[in-house]
């Protein structure tokens, strides 16, 4: 997909693109730059991926995934967010997707448009559900997928929330209301800023 730019609520301008090899050095700097909650809630632990596991992110190939990195318009070396699904070994129209956005980020709806480029990214390569794995107290996270306005299920495994979301509902592209909604208006004019405040 290309690359799509947003305005956040503190007017600060975002590019979304496509994780390259050489994005693995900014990603881990990221890391250090989370607060212990957040890289808990992302992680389930409170130490950050080692680099080896983050360039295995780098390299997933489209039939294995996809990866997508948040970068300030003002400071281009700098990541501030991360989104990135992986197909089920099993059956590759199952994808367990992962987001990360630094903690100065959070709550600016910029979480809600990597979801949902990556859910338009998932459906060009005939993923059929996404399936996460959440603490019940993450209601962050939770309200994003619940925005997704994709349907969801719920079941409670081993203290963690299991949510699968069926993604052939979610209309991606051709539907040019909803791209202004989600912060992909840019896929139709890419040169226009989207105000997702």
């Amino acid at each position: 997909m290309k690359d799509i730019q947003c305005i956040l609520s503190t007017t600060q301008v975002v590019t979304i693109r496509p994780l390259r090899l050489e994005d693995v050095p900014a990603i881990d700097a990221m890391h250090d730059r989370l607060s212990k909650e957040s890289m808990y809630s992302r992680y389930f632990t409170a130490q950050k991926p080692s680099l080896t596991s983050i360039l295995e992110q780098a390299h997933l190939s489209s039939s294995r995934g996809a990866g997508f990195v948040a970068i300030l318009q003002n400071q281009p070396q700098e990541i501030v967010g991360l989104a990135y699904y992986v197909c089920s070994q099993e059956d590759i129209r199952v994808a367990e997707p992962a987001l990360l956005i630094e903690d100065r980020f959070q709550g600016q709806g910029l979480g809600k448009i990597m979801m949902d480029y990556l859910v338009c990214e998932a459906q060009a390569h005939a993923v059929g559900y996404f399936q996460s794995y959440v603490f019940p107290a993450n209601q962050r996270v939770l309200r994003i997928l619940e925005h997704s306005g994709l349907p969801m299920e719920r079941h409670y495994r081993d203290g963690l929330l299991e949510v699968s979301q069926y993604l052939g509902s979610m209309i991606c592209i051709q539907d040019a209301a909803h791209l202004e909604l989600s912060g992909l208006a840019n896929e139709l004019n890419p040169t226009n800023l989207v105000d997702v405040g």
